[in-house]
């Protein structure tokens, strides 16, 4: 029996990689075989994976049931339990864990294989349906063409896995008709990946490719789009940009009592003061009429609420609509109202009430006619 056992591993290591039963070095039942999760949704793309990397390491047969469970007691039964027991848990490590404890532990892989796609395949038509939607209504939305374009090409390949391009009957991968569908594939794919990108950007790009002549390939045409997304990228780093330059105004700031009166403020070169010149300061060229002399005007000041010229009234005092004094209110009389000489002229004109014309005809009552 030892010596048979003998026999059959040399066979395996004459083999090498070829026989069924090779474990390559370092191969583990801890060892996680692919990065793809079976999540319970996306079993189509994950059962598409890992046969990609069980038949990269020779053991596809043994998920599809071609190896039959050898008689028990052979040397050819133990090396099968061993491989077997390996490939039990290369696919459990590739289960995500929350749904790990709700897979029945099977004694074969063939047994788990077969129990995982019962219960996680699904019919075909709707997942297409949901996948041609998704791909018709995907669009750039901001990101980049190569987050765009990846976006695109991982429904692309779920579709794929759904609804393939069906083999050539001679068996050629490569045929002539197999080349008709491929081409008519990438025709429809590079109208959707051009329908979703930013009109506003590459619109023009757009539509120089669907204008030439060939049509170019889903490929060249990416590769258009991206250069034209690098030649944008570089043209905004080296324009300015007018509201990023800006222009510098200097402000001074302004003075205390321009603040809180809300005027210009003078100082006069004569007596010192604010808010007068030297053409009208009184001490130059006398006081109005309602000043009594100068210390009126440094023995106490008009209130904060006071009227803006008290004591000024008698300057353009209106009495019968005639003026009772000829004296012209001037910038400093109108303590800072922002109206030249004329204008103030004109509004005291608008002002005045208009006289009274006589337009009755006839005798006049006077008291000497009530005594009657």
């Amino acid at each position: 029996m030892a010596d048979d056992l003998t026999l059959t591993i040399a066979n395996i290591k004459d083999a090498g990689i070829l026989s069924d039963y090779y474990l390559p070095p370092g191969a583990d039942p801890g060892n996680i075989i692919s990065t793809v999760m079976l999540t319970g949704t996306n079993y189509e793309r994950w059962a598409k994976v890992m046969r990609n990397v069980l038949h990269a390491k020779n053991k596809l047969n043994f998920i599809d049931g071609l190896i039959q469970r050898p008689s028990p007691g052979t040397d050819q039964y133990k090396l099968w339990g061993i491989i077997n027991s390996m490939m039990v848990a290369w696919i459990l490590n590739i289960i995500d864990p929350e749904l790990r404890s709700s897979v029945s532990c099977s004694d074969t892989a063939y047994d788990l294989w077969v129990s995982l796609k019962e219960r996680f395949s699904v019919a075909n038509d709707p997942l297409i349906y949901q996948l041609q939607s998704s791909i018709s209504g995907c669009k750039q939305e901001g990101l980049s063409v190569q987050a765009y374009y990846g976006k695109l090409k991982r429904m692309w390949d779920d579709l794929e896995d759904y609804d393939p391009i069906p083999p050539c009957c001679c068996g050629n991968t490569r045929c002539a008709q197999q080349n008709v569908h491929i081409a008519r594939r990438d025709k429809e794919r590079k109208s959707q990946f051009l329908m979703g990108l930013d009109g506003a950007r590459f619109g023009a790009t757009r539509s120089n490719i669907l204008a030439m002549s060939p049509s170019p390939s889903l490929s060249a045409a990416y590769s258009l789009i991206q250069q034209e997304e690098k030649h944008q990228s570089v043209a905004r780093a080296g324009e300015i940009r007018p509201d990023a330059v800006g222009f510098s105004a200097q402000v001074s700031a302004p003075n205390a009592s321009t603040v809180s009166r809300g005027r210009p403020s003078f100082t006069c070169t004569h007596c010192g003061k604010t808010c007068h010149e030297i053409s009208h300061c009184y001490q130059l060229i006398g006081y109005p009429d309602a000043s009594s002399n100068a210390s009126r005007g440094r023995g106490r000041g008009r209130g904060r609420g006071a009227p803006l010229v008290s004591g000024r009234v008698n300057n353009a005092q209106l009495t019968d609509g005639v003026s009772a004094s000829p004296h012209t209110l001037t910038s400093i009389d109108r303590d800072g109202v922002p109206l030249s000489d004329s204008q103030w002229d004109q509004l005291v004109q608008l002002l005045r009430p208009p006289a009274t014309p006589s337009r009755l005809s006839g005798p006049v009552f006077e008291d000497a006619d009530w005594s009657r």
